[in-house]
């Protein structure tokens, strides 16, 4: 498996920001601060994440100035929300049962907290899409997922594009489709990404990341 990351051209424009999918979460930068995921939609701080014992949840927020943050799936959407002014920057893991009970619009929220006031960004990495995630029609009604995002399987259930429920709930938040890119493709049907669908318990997982360079390594000419 190739073991480059994969950058959102749209993040990569934000000055001080630096992110990233990486197809094996072994080999991803060091220092990333990660929750412990329990496919729900707690959202924590990275001060949370360092007093101690891990906290369960699945988006965890930093500021510049902190360490850099992260989430791993494997099938699930993982989602980095930003605040291209340089408040804060949120890591999503949005499996179905995340986005089901609200974790983007949780991640969203945090942000306004922490002080994002402005249009926000957001870079969706691979996960499972239509063309492979088969699910039952019940749980793609909890998902409320649009009848585009979806295609009739076999009896009782469908084929959803998880990723296009992640983007339509950020459009929901007023987030314009010209400020959420779709990095990568599918990872059940592409072998460069890790898959639970596709490798069961040999499935590695995909680590995405985010954080802020810090000051004093800001090249010439950047501002925060």
């Amino acid at each position: 498996m190739d073991q480059g990351t994969l950058s959102s051209p749209l993040l990569s424009g934000i000055p001080g920001l630096v992110h990233g999918f990486v197809p094996d979460a072994r080999t991803g930068p060091p220092g990333i601060r990660r929750p412990r995921q329990v496919h729900g939609d707690r959202v924590v701080t990275v001060g949370e994440l360092a007093k101690g014992a891990t906290p369960e949840a699945d988006a965890v927020l930093t500021r510049p100035g902190e360490p850099p943050v992260g989430v791993v799936t494997a099938d699930c959407v993982p989602l980095l929300l930003v605040d291209p002014r340089g408040e804060a920057a949120v890591a999503v893991h949005a499996g179905w049962r995340g986005l089901a009970a609200g974790i983007v619009e949780r991640a969203e929220a945090a942000l306004r907290t922490a002080g994002a006031r402005g249009p926000l960004v957001a870079a969706i990495g691979p996960a499972a899409s239509r063309c492979c995630y088969e699910t039952t029609v019940e749980i793609a009604g909890r998902l409320g997922a649009r009848p585009e995002r979806v295609r009739p399987s076999r009896p009782g259930h469908v084929r959803v594009d998880l990723r296009g429920v992640a983007k339509d709930r950020l459009g929901a938040l007023g987030i314009g489709e010209e400020r959420i890119e779709l990095a990568g493709g599918c990872t059940i049907c592409d072998p460069r990404w890790p898959s639970w669908r596709r490798d069961g318990e040999r499935a590695e997982r995909l680590l995405a990341f985010v954080g802020w360079k810090r000051r004093g390594r800001i090249r010439a000419g950047e501002e925060r």
